[in-house]
């Protein structure tokens, strides 16, 4: 018997922070019918193990008004569900290089540009934020006091949450192999049924690449491996998230009073269904020198839990965003190299406007058409870099 069909005005492909995100804008601001397809629990893959940084300190203008919206639409929903995953914590982005300096000054005047709170701290004013830390060799630092931190998985579940109330419906993933376009609408199986409707968007981060080709598409993406790790540090007091530019370290509170830490990658491409544990020794080594160095009151902390989470690198580390180049009715919204999460708000209301009304120009320079297929293999590059 063939499975009965369910119609839908978008399906999305991947229960993450943007696929959620998208499904809000979608149902809540646009009224459409929407299926949002995830294998295993909302929020449970990468995004759920994203650092939560929100940070205005951006690579341009178009990427600091992305970043801005969503820093107050998580401010917004976080006030609107009454949890209380958003805190308005200022962010600092320290270097020890003039190369360095020089990026951040660009930065300020960038921000300032767009009406954005920022200034330069020397490192004894860095003293004042941090007691206790150590900045010697640091030359300057670029404070953000309107940045935030937020819990991942929280953001992502508020964002389901209202996205269902509106309307959307959450169902399994395609069956592999079963997405097909049919004249002017996609089908594919899930759970027993058939799901159907005229626009796809594939929002499934890493595994975007995978799924695509299960379609016989390609993808300008390489997925790679970054890591993060709690300290039982005991920490009560808050304060602005840091990112050593130079050592390659994030740290931010954590409820709890655990400081969560993070590096920036390990660059080599990786199947994000089977990715290995190896590599951890190091990663948690070059965490302990960071400590060592700046926080030394907190070298003897033990460590709480650690992860790994798969992320997703595009061939100048931009977003890949929109339609999908030469493929009527297919969306992509993927390739956000670690910082999804700080433009999922902005992008996806950016990318609803796209699948609604055809306008495509607020997607700016993310377009996906700037990559048109085929698409060949490349190694990752980080994003999480002063340029």
């Amino acid at each position: 018997m063939a499975p009965h069909s369910r119609s839908f005005d978008v399906l999305i492909v991947g229960g993450g922070i943007m696929g959620c995100a998208l499904a809000y804008h979608l149902s809540k601001h646009h009224g459409k019918r929407v299926a949002l397809c995830e294998r295993d629990s909302p929020g449970a893959g990468a995004s759920g193990k994203a650092g939560g940084l929100v940070s205005a300190q951006c690579w341009n203008d178009w990427d600091t008004i992305v970043v801005e919206e969503s820093r107050k639409e998580y401010r917004r929903l976080a006030e609107e569900t009454e949890n209380p995953f958003f805190e308005a914590s200022g962010g600092v982005r320290a270097v020890s290089t003039e190369e360095g300096e020089a990026s951040l000054g660009r930065t300020l005047e960038r921000l300032r540009r767009n009406k954005v709170s920022a200034e330069l701290l020397r490192p004894s004013e860095l003293s004042a934020l941090y007691p206790g830390a150590n900045f010697s060799g640091v030359r300057t630092a670029l404070f953000t006091p309107d940045d935030a931190i937020v819990l991942p998985t929280d953001l992502t579940l508020a964002y389901l949450h209202l996205a269902t109330e509106a309307g959307t419906a959450v169902v399994g993933a395609p069956k592999a192999g079963s997405i097909r376009r049919d004249g002017d609408r996609w089908r594919f199986e899930a759970d027993g049924q058939e799901y159907e409707g005229p626009s796809l968007v594939i929002a499934a981060g890493a595994w975007s690449k995978k799924v695509l080709g299960t379609m016989g598409l390609t993808a300008p993406l390489s997925p790679y491996l970054t890591r993060a790790c709690l300290l039982k540090v005991g920490n009560r007091r808050s304060f602005p998230y840091l990112h050593d530019a130079d050592m390659d370290v994030y740290l931010r509170t954590f409820p709890g009073g655990d400081v969560l830490a993070g590096d920036g990658t390990e660059l080599r491409e990786v199947d994000p269904d089977h990715v290995e544990s190896k590599g951890d020794i190091p990663f948690m080594e070059h965490i302990s020198n960071f400590i060592n160095a700046r926080f030394p009151a907190w070298s003897d902390a033990p460590l709480g839990s650690s992860w790994m989470g798969v992320i997703t690198s595009t061939p100048d580390r931009r977003p890949w965003l929109g339609p999908y180049p030469g493929v009527p009715g297919l969306h992509v919204a993927t390739g956000f190299n670690g910082f999804g999460l700080m433009r999922a708000g902005g992008a996806m209301r950016r990318l609803s406007l796209a699948i609604v009304k055809g306008d495509t120009e607020p997607l700016g320079p993310c377009l996906a058409e700037r990559f048109p297929p085929p698409h060949s293999s490349f190694p990752p590059r980080s994003g999480f870099t002063l340029d």
